[in-house]
């Protein structure tokens, strides 16, 4: 799980051996080791950060939103923060993917809000949104601006946008 373990050509398949095993159920003694479901979180986050394989982010998608209805906060909100961070890609078809995700895991997860007991109100603004915006547009500030009212609803703190420093122009 280590960052200098999972670096390049093992990230892909990595996040598909770890989808894998959740899909068939293997990790379900897992669910329960709070320190363990963490450093995969963290994993998958970090391995998430510059890759562009649309097959691994499906597979983190996945993976993030299995680790969103733990029942430990310190688990559920990095993976809900590392789903937001999939929904603002400028990838359509992972964002769909996340959207999707996020929908089920919320219809399966009356109490998946993080800060304060569940409310219902922003339960059914969440998949109101979820369920409305189109995900796969091209227009990425009106997507983040849906994705930023989506953090509120889920009570995790939006993604923070990085400014990207241009080079000087050679005239």
């Amino acid at each position: 799980l280590s960052p200098s373990i999972c670096n390049g050509r093992l990230q892909g398949p990595l996040l598909y051996f770890w989808d894998t095993m959740l899909s068939e159920d293997i990790f379900a003694c897992l669910y329960d080791e709070r320190d363990i479901l963490l450093r995969v979180v963290q994993s998958v986050r970090e391995m998430t950060k510059k890759c562009r394989d649309v097959q691994a982010l499906l597979s983190a998608v996945r993976i993030l939103s299995w680790a969103s209805i733990c029942d430990c906060a310190d688990v559920r909100r990095p993976a809900l923060e590392g789903l937001m961070l999939l929904l603002g890609l400028p990838i359509p078809r992972v964002r769909v993917c996340t959207a999707e995700e996020l929908y089920l895991r919320l219809m399966e997860q009356e109490d998946l809000e993080v800060g304060s007991p569940a409310d219902d109100a922003l339960c059914q603004t969440a998949t109101d949104l979820l369920l409305n915006q189109s995900w796969d547009m091209d227009n990425l500030r009106d997507l983040r601006d849906a994705r930023n009212k989506l953090c509120v609803c889920l009570g995790v703190a939006p993604p923070r946008q990085l400014s990207i420093a241009r080079s000087p122009q050679s005239t």
